[in-house]
């Protein structure tokens, strides 16, 4: 396991885009060996980065040919982190505030059309020797997932979407979008400096408190689904930080970043799923079969 897990790790590095997007899914999703796991866990923030000419060379494309240092006050060439989709620096916005730029990886949108088609082939191949196995459905919601994750004004709403619906819970924050500086390609935001929910010892040593993270998450999941009818589709360790709250009070507080992927419920789904929930909570195996059925739940 630990040999084909480096090499399966080394595979999608070096394919980037949607073989990194499918190593970080196998790497938080349950029954995956541990090896794997382990060692695909690691694509969720030790990408490589993209040539620095081609990535300045987007933010000149989307702004009019500007670079990077007339719109900032200062911009870090070199990025904090690189992800599958695209890579974060660091910049100083001529207010003062210190801001993360989001820019999506060059040549991204042709790459992605690459990978569905070899994707669309290796399946059709696959159900001529195993009819019983078709896996289309996958290469339909890995499409629908990208074309999603790839519009970074999209992900700039949704951002405030969420921002927005947990105003009154300050256990919960999301990062203020710059509008001015962003575009499809490039998104620029608030710069929150925390710790991964994964690290709970660095947690411990900034007076971080791990079981009120856990549960502020637990329940902004939850509102977010059976209240708010959405939910982000995106949730492994490195788009989760955990810090003291702003204000000063030492409070805990979760930030939730990377709002590229959201699903919608239908208003019949998110009812059946309250269902679901309420009919466990008091032990009704009845109204909790007939919830499953209504989410099409498999028997």
């Amino acid at each position: 396991h630990d040999r084909n897990a480096k090499r399966l790790h080394a595979m999608c590095g070096a394919n980037g885009g949607l073989y990194v997007k499918a190593g970080q899914f196998a790497s938080t999703a349950g029954g995956v060996p541990e090896a794997y796991a382990r060692r695909l866990s690691k694509l969720q923030d030790e990408v490589a980065p993209s040539p620095r000419d081609a990535v300045l060379k987007v933010v000149r494309n989307e702004f009019g040919g500007r670079a990077p240092e007339a719109l900032f006050e200062t911009f870090e060439p070199e990025p904090m982190a690189a992800a599958s989709l695209a890579q974060v620096h660091r910049a100083v916005l001529k207010s003062g505030r210190t801001v993360a730029v989001k820019i999506q990886r060059p040549g991204l949108e042709r790459s992605i059309e690459s990978d569905i088609s070899t994707m669309s082939a290796l399946v059709r191949f696959t159900r001529l020797f195993f009819p019983s196995f078709d896996f289309g459905f996958m290469v339909d919601e890995f499409k629908s997932r990208l074309e999603k994750e790839i519009d970074f004004e999209a992900e700039g709403r949704n951002c405030e979407r969420l921002g927005l619906a947990f105003a009154d819970d300050a256990r919960i924050d999301t990062p203020e979008v710059f509008w001015d500086l962003t575009t499809r390609r490039v998104l620029t935001m608030e710069f929150i400096d925390g710790e991964k929910l994964t690290n709970i010892e660095g947690m411990r040593e900034k007076g971080l408190d791990p079981e009120h993270a856990a549960l502020a998450l637990s329940d902004c999941f939850a509102r977010m689904l059976l209240v708010h009818g959405y939910i982000h589709g995106d949730p492994h360790p490195g788009n989760l930080l955990c810090r003291a709250h702003p204000d000063g009070s030492g409070r805990t507080q979760v930030v939730l970043l990377d709002h590229g992927l959201y699903s919608e419920l239908t208003e019949e789904s998110r009812k059946a799923m309250s269902n679901l929930w309420i009919a466990i909570a008091v032990g009704d195996s009845v109204r909790a079969v007939a919830a499953a059925k209504a989410l099409q739940v498999p028997d």
